[in-house]
């Protein structure tokens, strides 16, 4: 297990859904209220809970943290550099294309997380975001920042 945390203090009680369609079907078989439980069952519109599944949707939407909003190309040789709100999707299309070259062996492979990608290093292992964190042997590790030992499940 990871030893650092993401304030995990600041986490919810209870399940964390990172995906709304999971969120919704907990919804639909959980809180439901049962004058309407037959009918929504069958498939017949219900205004009402419509309007109750919205808001407790919009409602329980939580943003973990942001995407980087500066990160440098990983491909070795290459100097490009991504500014802005949408730094990381700017990137991954860059870096898709020197994928495609290296598969070929016309580019070096890439390396993410390697010496050539200290943006990316730099921004995972931040507290706030805390994705990743050396291992025993130097090694990079992957970490679960929305897990405590016994705190909430990630759904």
């Amino acid at each position: 297990p990871c030893t650092q945390s993401a304030s995990l203090s600041t986490l919810p009680h209870g399940t964390i859904f990172n995906r709304k369609d999971l969120y919704t079907q907990h919804l639909r078989r959980m809180h439901i209220p049962a004058s309407l439980k037959k009918q929504v069952k069958q498939r017949k519109p219900s205004p009402e809970w419509e309007a109750r599944e919205r808001a407790c949707q919009d409602q329980a939407k939580r943003t973990r943290c942001d995407l980087p909003s500066h990160m440098r190309c990983p491909a070795f040789g290459c100097t490009a550099h991504f500014e802005g709100p949408n730094a990381w999707d700017d990137r991954m299309e860059h870096v898709a294309k020197h994928l495609e070259k290296a598969v070929t062996g016309s580019e070096r492979p890439i390396e993410f997380g390697g010496p050539h990608d200290q943006t990316l290093i730099d921004w995972a292992t931040r507290a706030d975001i805390a994705i990743i964190e050396r291992g025993e042997k130097g090694n990079w590790r992957l970490c679960n920042p929305l897990k405590s030992s016994n705190g909430p499940r990630a759904g």
